[in-house]
């Protein structure tokens, strides 16, 4: 596995293309289960949207674990 940053703070992006409104969120957490419980608080913060994309690595040796939706 490639190396990586890691993020020191929650990250919010915005952007609208083509009359439609992209939101990205980044954020370091210790674990599968609290990355999915990042999820799950973002699908509540914004429960109007059509579509709830997600990623996670989980670095533990071994194996590094991947989470994709």
């Amino acid at each position: 596995m490639q190396p990586y940053l890691i993020p020191a703070m929650p990250v919010t992006i915005s952007e609208e293309i083509k009359k439609s409104r992209f939101i990205t969120l980044l954020a370091h957490t210790c674990g599968v289960n609290e990355a999915k419980d990042f999820i799950q608080q973002v699908k509540q913060q914004h429960p109007t949207a059509r579509h709830h994309c997600w990623a996670f690595v989980v670095p533990r040796k071994p194996p590094a674990r991947l989470g994709v939706q």
